[in-house]
């Protein structure tokens, strides 16, 4: 979800929050991962069905790129 986010120039640790509360809509979680350096890490993951839910919950006057919220706007 990281380069998901970071990628519409949204900020990664508020809608880390967002995807991660308990009671989120998004059934977003941690798994385990393990780097290009061999080093375990946790990945924050969204099940793809989810995805389209997340997107129309963004308001298009946060993204910092204009041509991401340019393809935003006309969904």
């Amino acid at each position: 979800m990281r380069r998901i986010v970071e990628n519409m120039g949204l900020d990664w640790s508020s809608q880390r929050v967002k995807l991660a509360e308990p009671a989120s809509k998004f059934n977003c979680g941690d798994i385990a991962t393990v780097g290009a350096d061999g080093k375990a890490r946790e990945m924050l993951a969204m099940p793809v069905e989810k995805l389209p839910l997340w997107l129309a919950s963004i308001n298009p006057n946060k993204i910092k790129s204009d041509d991401v919220r340019a393809k935003k706007i006309h969904e």
